[in-house]
């Protein structure tokens, strides 16, 4: 059964939403915070990640602005137990870069290890980018210092990120929606 991922940015948590099944969907359902002893303000988004692409949810990744302006990686550390609040790690990636983050999409980027993270940020008073975090060889709560910020493009807002081939030539593209516009960002 699917379960669902939620982020409430005035509360600044993001849930874990577990299905309980067809005879009891209608039901309340259980959830567990995945923020991992991460104090967080504004969580604008949140994404399952399997950054080593073998079909197993490894963190959810999250976008935060106003006073925390930085993504958010919350490792599962029990796979046996993700409806555990104590199966959750949270750490802050690619601190030097600090915007007003409001999406994130995960996938790979440079075709090398394990999947990377884009996130776009808004400019409501100051600058916004959209940065290509790269990830380290091999990515946990442990290394979160290693993610590398790599700023793409100087951007005003985002509504939509995703990470996918557009032109069919082997290199995973970023396409960006935002108000009239969307984007597409050719990867080199």
């Amino acid at each position: 059964d699917l379960d669902a991922l939620s982020s409430w940015e005035e509360s600044g948590q993001v849930l874990l939403h577990e299905n309980p099944g067809a005879d009891a969907v209608t039901a309340p359902w259980q959830r567990t915070s995945v923020n991992g002893g991460l104090s967080m303000r504004k969580v604008e988004d949140a994404r399952y990640a399997d950054f080593t692409d073998d079909g197993l949810i490894d963190a959810v990744v999250t976008a935060t602005e106003n006073h925390s302006e930085k993504v958010g990686v919350h490792w599962l550390g029990n796979p046996e137990s993700p409806f555990d609040d104590e199966s959750w790690r949270g750490t802050w990636i690619g601190q030097e870069l600090k915007f007003p983050y409001i999406k994130v999409a995960i996938g790979q980027i440079d075709g090398r290890g394990a999947f990377d993270i884009v996130a776009g940020s808004k400019n409501d008073t100051g600058p916004a980018s959209l940065v290509w975090y790269q990830s380290p060889a091999n990515p946990g709560a442990a290394n979160a210092e290693q993610w590398q910020g790599h700023v793409i493009a100087d951007i005003q807002w985002t509504d939509t990120l995703e990470i996918l081939d557009i032109n069919d030539d082997g290199a995973n593209d970023i396409l960006m929606g935002y108000w009239q516009h969307l984007a597409w960002y050719e990867n080199p």
